[in-house]
């Protein structure tokens, strides 16, 4: 009902807009996570061109993907401070545990199973809980992968400070080891970081007003300096190569 109910709200939205701070349960940041990465990731599923029903999918499959987590020890789950390298161990195996409790569920397509199951794996065989290469990793896992590690970034957790979404991003687009190229494009130009009439600081000095985002360029959409009324094109314009917003 959850996917559904995104599915509706996509269809009617081209970029990340959805407030879905309002939800809550008994273990709200799983929870919330959960649904950000499904929200996240059937956007991108969107913008790739996938058909309806894998769109809805890759929702459920997102919804799902952490729900291993659930016969993960509290303490371990809960802890208030970073993870020792044998609990981070115990932690890894939420992967596997997720797939195992849904494995046996017939109305769970083996796609939405797999990507509860892979969605940490990495295409340079670096990843958990299997270390499989690129072409053995489901392609719901690999969509799964970039908004699971995007939410995570932007999210305050009582071990870490919250990254700006601008520095998540960038975080991401370093990951071209590590992520599928295709799903870093249509996540990077599903993203609108500086809406359009928004107001931002440049490097210069100068406060500015987006006036037009660039396809390809989230990180550098075209300002205006509100003082002096100069056109920056951020994305295009290499006089501007040196300035960014800060």
């Amino acid at each position: 009902m959850i996917a559904t109910d995104l599915m509706d709200a996509i269809e009617q939205n081209d970029a990340m807009a959805l407030d879905i701070s309002a939800l809550k349960t008994s273990d709200e940041y799983t929870f919330k996570h959960s649904v950000d990465v499904a929200t996240i990731a059937m956007i991108v599923a969107k913008r790739m061109g996938l058909s309806k029903q894998e769109i809805h999918e890759i929702g459920m499959s997102g919804l799902l993907h952490d729900v291993g987590k659930m016969k993960i020890p509290l303490e371990i789950l809960n802890k208030p401070a970073r993870l020792t390298d044998e609990e981070f161990e115990v932690m890894k195996q939420h992967a596997v545990l997720g797939y195992r409790i849904i494995q046996n569920r017939p109305e769970i397509s083996d796609n939405v199973k797999y990507g509860v199951l892979q969605h940490h794996e990495k295409i340079n065989g670096e990843g958990y809980p299997l270390r499989v290469p690129a072409d053995k990793i489901n392609p719901y896992a690999k969509v799964l992968a970039v908004a699971d590690i995007y939410d995570a970034l932007i999210t305050e957790r009582p071990y870490k400070a919250a990254f700006s979404q601008r520095e998540a991003v960038e975080i991401i687009m370093s990951m071209t080891g590590e992520l599928d190229f295709e799903i870093m494009k249509a996540f990077l130009e599903s993203m609108i970081l500086y809406p359009v009439g928004s107001i931002v600081e440049l490097s210069n000095g100068e406060k500015a007003k987006v006036v037009e985002n660039i396809p390809h360029y989230i990180l550098r959409p075209t300002v205006v300096g509100i003082q002096s009324g100069k056109v920056y094109r951020l994305g295009e314009d290499l006089a501007c190569a040196s300035i960014i917003i800060k």
